[in-house]
């Protein structure tokens, strides 16, 4: 393994202990400190520098940690329960392929994550299909692929990265999991990005993989999309999630039983009586509220096609 890779491997680790907050592992042991210590040791003295070639791809082994949902130490973080190796592609190797399919197992190993450096070299993607089975985007993978049109993620995606999109100025169309976090910038400078259908998490306490999350579309996530319309999501949205998205017109919350979290100018600069449509009168009335902050001017709040509330500003 280079330096580049251990860099990658360790802000990639140091990403998941800070943004992910708790699993489920009811089914996971506790080891001690002294098998934590082995298992670690055993990666680092016998996998972390090889990389397995095939024609296309470059693939290795990296650890993560499993933390507890329920145990914290002093400084009220998730308590490290166990570590776990898990197979990563590192290296896409045709630099002139314009579609690809990102495979979620190869020769027979499953596949976890795709680390930042694999497409550093392949600037002529125009498409991008990640299998079922793949975890993560990591952050700032395809940032700056200016050809890049067409991204497809499955609901395995349980993250996508930090800048993962950053100025993928050409990206039109992106079908995102129901599962993600989507972190800070993932699709800043987006400008040709047209629509967005996302769900949000979905809590699932039988895979210790699933994460829970306090927020699910982070800071700046889609910031300066100006061609955004209309979105469907049924997440909470963070700190400027949608900042100058100055086309987007429409915002409907699929939740019938409450309204998200919206933060402070999560929709400034966006069109001026934006419509937020909602399923009922408490979820109207918990929006009014929240909308307050959040940047919008005169918007209107519609159940169905009905308005209940109208000239919000925030």
């Amino acid at each position: 393994m280079n330096m580049k890779k251990i860099l990658a491997m360790l802000i990639s680790l140091i990403t998941v202990i800070s943004m992910f907050s708790s699993v489920n592992v009811s089914a996971i042991e506790k080891m001690s400190g002294e098998q934590l210590n082995a298992v670690f040791d055993d990666w680092f003295n016998n996998y972390s520098m090889k990389t397995y070639i095939t024609n296309d791809w470059e693939y290795g082994l990296t650890i993560q940690g499993i933390y507890s949902s329920t145990e914290k130490d002093e400084e009220e973080s998730p308590v490290l329960l166990a570590y776990e190796m898990v197979y990563e592609i590192e290296g896409y190797r045709n630099t002139n392929a314009t579609s690809v399919v990102v495979p979620s197992s190869i020769n027979g190993k499953k596949i976890y994550n795709v680390i930042r450096p694999t497409f550093e070299n392949n600037k002529n993607l125009k498409k991008v299909t990640y299998s079922k089975g793949i975890k993560k985007v990591d952050v700032e993978t395809f940032e700056n692929h200016k050809k890049l049109q067409e991204i497809k993620l499955p609901n395995s995606i349980i993250y996508i990265g930090l800048e993962a999109f950053h100025n993928c100025k050409n990206l039109k169309k992106a079908t995102l999991s129901n599962n993600a976090y989507i972190d800070q910038c993932a699709f800043k400078n987006c400008k040709k990005l047209r629509s967005l259908n996302f769900k949000g998490m979905v809590k699932n306490n039988k895979d210790p993989e699933i994460l829970t999350y306090s927020s699910y579309i982070s800071y700046e996530a889609f910031a300066n999309c100006v061609k955004l319309e209309k979105i469907k999501l049924e997440s909470g949205v963070g700190k400027k999630a949608f900042y100058n998205c100055k086309n987007l017109w429409k915002v409907t919350f699929k939740n019938a039983k409450k309204s998200p979290y919206i933060g402070k100018n999560a929709f400034k600069n966006t069109k001026q009586g934006i419509k937020f449509v909602v399923k009922n009168n408490k979820v109207a009335k918990s929006l009014k509220r929240k909308l307050k902050g959040s940047g919008v001017k005169n918007a209107k709040i519609l159940i169905g096609k009905k308005v209940v509330y109208q000239n919000i500003n925030g």
